[in-house]
């Protein structure tokens, strides 16, 4: 699982430490910094920002689209003395309108039903977001908790040993600042 093979990490796991402290949360920068990264919020917004792309998309069909073809080619058989003749060649250019003129009727229901999908895409952002913000809360309960039960269990340990310990001595602390 670590890419290398059996027993080339033995000799570094071999020698006891203290558990290292964790990071706290607080550590991250801003409460939201830790949330913008999370890959579901990530492509929660950008569904959103495609569904509101998709109601610029349904407006623009209000106004008319043109368009421009252009065609450049031979009339004549491809032979040794005709190709390159003045009446060889051909061009010809179009010009195009189309509008959707009696259809607004249409158009306006697949506007509104644009703005329908983009309120949906919403909600679930915002779902998304309060379930990140949840996920946060209960993952920085279950930190203090084991915080807790860390200082519990060194305290019973205490106790068993009869207390008369040396905190200056202990190199490995509890802070209550965590």
């Amino acid at each position: 699982m670590l890419g290398s093979p059996p027993g080339t990490h033995r000799t570094e796991l071999a020698a006891a430490a203290p558990i290292p402290a964790a990071p706290s949360i607080g550590d991250m920068g801003k409460p939201a910094d830790p949330l913008q990264r999370r890959p579901d919020l990530i492509a929660a917004e950008r569904r959103l920002a495609a569904s509101n792309a998709r109601i610029g998309a349904a407006i623009g069909e209000y106004y008319p689209k043109l368009s421009l073809s252009a065609l450049l080619g031979s009339a004549t058989a491809v032979s040794a003395g005709t190709l390159f003749s003045g009446g060889a060649t051909q061009a010809a250019g179009l010009l195009g309108l189309r509008w959707r003129l009696f259809d607004f009727g249409r158009i306006n229901a697949e506007v509104g039903e644009a703005k329908g999908k983009d309120a949906e895409a919403l909600a679930a952002y915002r779902q998304a977001v309060l379930h990140a913000d949840e996920t946060l809360l209960q993952a920085a309960d279950a930190r203090a908790q084991a915080q807790t039960e860390s200082a519990r269990a060194a305290i019973a340990t205490f106790k068993a040993l009869g207390g008369g310990w040396d905190t200056s001595a202990d190199p490995v602390r509890l802070s209550s600042a965590d």
